[in-house]
C-alpha cells in the first residue's frame, strides 16, 4: 500500500511539473503575441500616416537585426512590403537614399521584380533630363534651362550613362573642372559607348585626353583608391583583393572532406592562408 501511494506522489508531482512548464510556454507565447500585436499597431499607424520611411527602418531594428526579440509572421511581412511598394511607387529618390541598410531577406520576390522595374525606368528619366538639359545649352556651352535635382548615389553610382552624362554637362561649362574630370575618370569606364560617347571623347580629345589616357588614368586612380590595410583575420578572399594587397602571384590549395584550404603567396614574401575562403592566418 505504501508503495502505491509513493507512485501516486511522484505521478502527481511529474503532473504538477508538466503543467507549470505548459503554464509557463503558454504565457511566453501570449507575451510575444501581445508584442507582436503592438507592432504590427505601431506599424499599420506609420502606414496611415504615410511614415514608410520610418517604418522600414524600425522594421530593421524591431526585426532584422532582432532588437525588439520578436519572430517575424505573415502579418508583419505583408505591412514590411506594403511599405515598400508604397514608397518606390511614390517617391523611389527616398527609397534610393535608404536602400544601403535595407535587407532583401525579407521583401517578395514580386517585390524586388517591381523595384528592379522602377529603378530602370527611373534610370531612363534621368539619362533623358540630362540628355536635355545638354541639348539646350547655348553656343558658349551655358545652360538654358534649369536641372532638377538627381538622386546620383545607390543604384546610379554605378549607372554608366548617368555619370558619364553628369561629368560632360560639368565639363562643358568649365572645361578646367578638374573635379569633373575626375568624376569622370573614376565613375565611367573607357572606352564609353553609352549615349553622346561621340562627343564626349570629341571634347576629351580637344583637351588633350585620349582614350588610352582616360583608361590609364581609372586605372591609376582605382589601384590608388584601394583601401589600405593589412591582412587580418576573418577577412574574405574577395576582400583580400579588394585590398591593396591585391591578388597573390600563385595560390596553392588543398581540397579534402571537409574543407578547401588555400595558401596565397606573394612577391614581397607574405603568406596568406584560408579555409573555406577565411582567412585564418598569415606570415608576413
Amino acid at each position: 500500500m505504501r508503495k502505491n501511494i509513493g507512485y501516486f506522489l511522484l505521478a502527481a508531482v511529474i503532473l504538477t511539473g508538466c503543467s507549470d512548464s505548459e503554464n509557463e510556454v503558454k504565457a511566453e507565447v501570449e507575451q510575444s503575441t501581445a508584442l507582436s500585436q503592438d507592432l504590427l499597431e505601431k506599424y499599420k499607424k506609420q502606414i496611415n500616416y504615410g511614415q514608410e520611411t520610418d517604418l522600414i527602418k524600425d522594421f530593421q531594428n524591431d526585426i532584422v537585426y532582432g532588437f525588439s526579440g520578436i519572430e517575424v509572421n505573415d502579418e508583419l511581412l505583408a505591412i514590411y512590403n506594403e511599405a515598400i511598394v508604397n514608397i518606390i511607387q511614390s517617391d523611389l529618390e527616398k527609397y534610393v537614399i535608404i536602400e544601403s541598410y535595407i535587407s532583401d531577406e525579407h521583401i517578395s520576390e514580386e517585390n524586388l521584380n517591381l523595384i528592379e522595374e522602377e529603378k530602370e525606368e527611373y534610370a531612363l528619366d534621368v539619362i533623358t533630363k540630362l540628355d536635355d538639359y545638354i541639348s539646350n545649352f547655348d553656343e558658349n556651352n551655358n545652360p538654358t534651362t534649369k536641372l532638377e535635382y538627381i538622386e546620383t548615389t545607390g543604384f546610379l553610382a554605378d549607372n554608366q550613362e548617368v555619370q558619364a552624362l553628369l561629368a560632360y554637362s560639368h565639363l562643358l561649362q568649365n572645361p578646367d573642372d578638374h573635379a569633373a574630370y575626375e568624376a569622370l575618370y573614376d565613375n565611367v569606364e573607357s572606352p564609353y559607348r553609352g549615349i553622346r560617347w561621340g562627343e564626349i571623347e570629341g571634347f576629351l580629345s580637344s583637351n588633350g585626353v585620349t582614350v588610352d589616357d582616360w583608361k590609364k588614368i581609372r586605372a591609376m586612380n582605382i589601384e590608388k583608391n584601394k583601401p589600405e590595410y593589412k591582412a587580418t583575420i576573418g577577412m574574405t578572399a574577395e576582400e583580400v583583393e579588394k585590398s591593396s594587397l591585391g591578388k597573390p602571384e600563385s595560390i596553392n590549395r588543398t581540397v579534402t572532406a571537409y574543407s578547401v584550404r588555400e595558401q596565397w603567396v606573394y612577391e614581397n614574401g607574405m603568406y596568406l592562408y584560408f579555409e573555406d575562403g577565411i582567412l585564418t592566418s598569415f606570415q608576413d
